[in-house]
């Protein structure tokens, strides 16, 4: 996957991210990999509004589509 087409398939999960989850945008921006449990399907959001972590639901498309960009991630190191 190219430069660009890896960046915007990484937008396309913050706006996917923000929309699904319901997340603000200091959330998705703060978002960690070890803060996505892919068994339990949530995403842990830490020090969110009023310095309270919090866990939101996320679904199984949207989980296969951050594990397959992670993926590529790892195939580029």
């Amino acid at each position: 996957m190219d430069l660009a087409a890896k960046d915007s398939f990484r937008n396309y999960l913050m706006v996917k991210l923000m929309w699904q989850c319901g997340l603000r945008i200091s959330e998705v921006s703060n978002l960690m990999v070890r803060d996505i449990d892919f068994l339990d399907k949530k995403i842990k959001i830490v020090q969110s509004k009023r310095d309270k972590d919090r866990y939101v639901p996320i679904n199984s498309d949207l989980l296969r589509e951050i594990r397959f960009y992670l993926d590529g991630e790892k195939d580029e190191k």
